[in-house]
């Protein structure tokens, strides 16, 4: 841990140094700031239909998003199938991700920003109820959690990459840092709750049956939850307050 530390302080901070600031960042087309004129209202945007469901979606999706990470190991374990063989799924689920996130978010493009989150939220949804599948029998299905954790992974992959791009386009960059602070806590919620109950649940029940299934049927619900959004951008204007003096 100490190496991985040191690692990501050095090869993060060289990154960070070769970074600049875009020429412009004002956010939308058409919207510009000129002296005392026109504003973002922050208020307007966080209360709007759009961050409300985009908020809620990633609440319901990450109680799940977080399960397999924390408890895949001890579930393999439980299963008879090993340490070693959990270590490997969560590492399919890392590979996965990586196609998602340039794959699936390039897809994005030609889809929609809406459509694409919703289809990443049902493939995290998909991939967890095909984990309490492969429970179902005597032992473990192999193969069936190696399709969950691919499935999975993709699905992950793609929402970690949507979201900045999902604000940007929504609500503009010229408070995409406000915006992304407040949308933020939405993940944290859920990558807290979700982890501590699932388990709990097996110390109640001696099975991760039950917080799968459950973490399943919320990614489902969250892309349904995401589809509520609007499907195309809000107007350049929606969210800006023209100066009144």
């Amino acid at each position: 841990m100490w190496g991985i530390g040191v690692m990501t302080l050095v090869g993060g901070g060289l990154a960070a140094l070769l970074m600049g600031d875009p020429p412009d960042t004002t956010g939308r087309a058409g919207v510009r700031r000129d002296g005392d004129g026109d504003r973002f209202d922050l208020g307007r945007a966080l209360s709007s239909r759009g961050f409300v469901m985009l908020y809620l979606s990633s609440a319901f999706c990450c109680v799940g998003v977080f399960v397999p990470f924390v408890h895949l190991v001890a579930y393999s374990v439980d299963q008879g199938l090993g340490e070693r063989t959990g270590v490997y799924l969560i590492a399919a689920i890392g590979a996965t991700s990586v196609i998602g996130r340039v794959f699936l978010t390039a897809a994005s493009d030609r889809f929609g920003r809406r459509n694409s989150l919703a289809a990443m939220y049902g493939g995290m949804g998909v991939g967890l109820l095909l984990w309490f599948v492969a429970g179902l029998g005597d032992g473990a299905s192999l193969p069936v959690l190696v399709l969950s954790v691919v499935l999975f992974g993709l699905g992950y992959g793609g929402y970690v990459a949507m979201i900045t791009p999902t604000v940007a386009e929504n609500f503009g960059t010229e408070r995409i840092g406000s915006i992304l602070g407040c949308f933020m806590p939405s993940i944290a919620i859920g990558g807290f709750l979700g982890p501590w109950l699932a388990g709990h649940a097996h110390d109640r029940w001696g099975s991760y049956d039950v917080p799968v299934l459950v973490s399943g049927a919320l990614g489902l619900a969250a892309g349904l939850i995401a589809m509520r959004m609007p499907g195309r951008p809000y107007a350049a204007s929606t969210f800006v307050l023209e100066n009144q003096s």
